[in-house]
């Protein structure tokens, strides 16, 4: 772990990723009201953040999310960092407290909602050689979805199936 206070604001790296956070440095965050958690924009680093920042204390700490409001924003901080971004305008816009989570505004899933609109492809799961209809209409098999095939008795499932 390494502290970094050029910037006028403490930081701490976590060389070894979200999932290595040593418990023994928790005591050194106890000094601080405020905490910004900024891991990785993906589903890795946001359920790690949600893991922290439980263990940090959910009234004190901030989780900045840097694709929030753009999908191809910045993966993490040293990302943004070779961009050149504005890490004050990104804490301002891409932050969230754990007691947000819950909470949506329409902006929230207008962004949402155009980013899987725009990005269909990438929420597709495996497609059927056989049956295109089936992958226009559902996008293929998806990881993490059961797909139930219904019918009334001879109308075809398991020829459909097979």
């Amino acid at each position: 772990m390494a502290v970094y206070q050029e910037t006028g604001m403490p930081a701490v790296s976590l060389p070894n990723g979200a999932n290595h956070f040593p418990l023994q440095f928790l005591p050194y965050f106890d000094k601080f009201k405020r905490i910004y958690l900024w891991l990785d924009a993906d589903d890795v680093g946001r359920n790690a953040s949600e893991k922290f920042a439980q263990k940090l204390g959910s009234k004190r700490t901030v989780i900045i999310d840097s694709r929030m409001k753009d999908p191809e924003g910045p993966k993490d901080a040293n990302d943004a960092l070779r961009r050149g971004m504005d890490f004050k305008e990104i804490f301002e816009h891409n932050a969230r407290s754990l007691g947000d989570k819950n909470l949506l505004t329409f902006s929230d899933l207008k962004e949402k909602v155009l980013a899987r609109i725009l990005n269909y492809e990438e929420l597709s799961g495996i497609q059927s050689t056989q049956f295109n209809f089936y992958n226009k209409t559902l996008k293929g098999f998806r990881r993490g979805e059961l797909t139930l095939i219904t019918g009334a008795t001879g109308s075809g499932k398991t020829t459909f199936l097979s």
